[in-house]
């Protein structure tokens, strides 16, 4: 009697656990489904992970490309949102729908006079003000639903922007316009113009790399959480997109927005060796012959050399060189050197171009724009540049490059390069 007796308590145990776990099952299943959470964005929030304090505690909800971000992009600390969300495969919750969940404050805005300023956006920034780190110290800039940031994606802390901005009524600085600063020193792009491409959504494009089928061939664009993408549907293969990119620092190309139509002026993608932008550096030691590495003020650019580049004044791609670049951005969304200009300099000496010689050697790396330095079998030899009359076979001097050099001697008592061939 005794193990019957236990047998039925133990039954009865188990049919009231499961009766008091049902509708927990049952509310997982629902929300697995759909659901929608209202509260304030916390600090950690990136791109690509919102952090919501809701009045039920701090929750982490997944942004990805399927997000729609059209009608709130401002993810700063104590912004009020709506948030509608599905339970992924993940085990995340993954944000379908973002909103506002509160009305801006008009303020009266002297448009007529304003400024732009390039800085940080730190975690002290709360309620509507931004508080950003500047190279001239903090600056506290009032913002609000009506801030146009179609220059970037989303509006987190811990990123660097570009800020438009103007004094408002309130004594206030308040943005006008935001940009992401990264992707207007990598390409100069922006959702509002900047280097774009049309093509044709191809085929093989993934979940998070948009393959375009354009008039010069397929392009290769990463999306990312940093995309503008609600216009324009880019993982419907033969869709017609305008695609606006920039560099990214892994040397991929990445979209910046995407909109669906063609679009024709302003910078559509360079072919013509037309020189659109001038960039002046040092040369870095990962240049070879045909890609130049600049290293600027900005970071390290990356040039491609084409055969129909004019680099006879900038010749010498030695690592620590000065260099100024006239560059272009072809449709292969790389930047392309038209012009090459060294710190050469002009001489007075007299050459005697009617008694030379010629010599076989390769460049040393003390090679300057001024003097070639060539390591020949019987030594170093010093040649100055500056008399130069034609190059053949090849566009720029890397270390190690094998030339053949007629040179003239000159009243200075050096060697002076007349003619080089590679």
């Amino acid at each position: 009697m005794k193990k019957w007796t236990g047998w039925r308590n133990c039954l009865a145990m188990c049919l009231a656990v499961t009766m008091l776990l049902t509708p927990f099952l049952q509310t997982e299943v629902y929300a697995a489904e759909t659901a929608n959470v209202q509260g304030t964005v916390a600090s950690g929030t990136t791109a690509e992970l919102l952090m919501l304090s809701t009045k039920d505690g701090k929750m982490e909800i997944k942004i990805d490309s399927s997000t729609d971000v059209s009608e709130a992009r401002i993810l700063l600390p104590e912004t009020k949102l709506s948030v509608a969300i599905s339970h992924g495969s993940d085990g995340y919750w993954h944000a379908t729908k973002i909103t506002y969940n509160g009305a801006a404050v008009g303020i009266t805005i002297d448009t007529s006079k304003t400024s732009t300023i390039t800085g940080t956006i730190s975690d002290k920034t709360n309620g509507d003000v931004l508080y950003v780190d500047t190279a001239q110290g903090e600056m506290q800039i009032k913002y609000d639903q009506t801030t146009n940031i179609n220059g970037c994606s989303v509006l987190v802390a811990n990123r660097k922007y570009n800020i438009t901005c103007a004094r408002g009524s309130d004594a206030y600085m308040h943005a006008i316009s935001i940009a992401d600063a990264s992707n207007t020193q990598n390409n100069s792009s922006s959702s509002m113009g900047g280097t774009y491409v049309n093509g044709t959504v191809s085929g093989k494009t993934t979940s998070d790399v948009l393959f375009l089928d354009t008039k010069d061939g397929t392009m290769e664009f990463k999306v990312d959480g940093n995309a503008d993408t609600t216009n324009g549907k880019w993982k419907t293969t033969g869709t017609k997109l305008t695609v606006w990119f920039y560099r990214g620092g892994d040397a991929y190309l990445h979209a910046n927005r995407v909109a669906e139509g063609t679009t024709t002026g302003g910078n559509n993608s360079n072919t013509t060796g037309t020189v659109t932008n001038t960039f002046t550096g040092t040369v870095s030691g990962k240049t070879t012959e045909s890609v130049l590495f600049l290293d600027t003020k900005d970071g390290t650019m990356e040039f491609k050399i084409d055969s129909n580049a004019n680099t006879i004044n900038g010749l010498v791609t030695v690592a620590g060189n000065r260099m100024t670049v006239g560059g272009y951005n072809g449709n292969d969304g790389y930047w392309h050197a038209s012009t090459l200009t060294g710190e050469r300099g002009s001489s007075s000496a007299s050459v005697n171009t009617s008694a030379t010689i010629t010599v076989t050697g390769t460049v040393s790396g003390k090679s300057t724009e001024k003097v070639l330095f060539l390591d020949t079998n019987g030594g170093t030899m010093e040649l100055k540049l500056d008399a130069l009359r034609s190059v053949n076979n090849c566009k720029v001097f890397v270390v190690g490059k094998k030339l053949t050099v007629t040179c003239g001697s000159g009243n200075d008592e050096y060697w002076h390069a007349l003619d080089i061939t590679a």
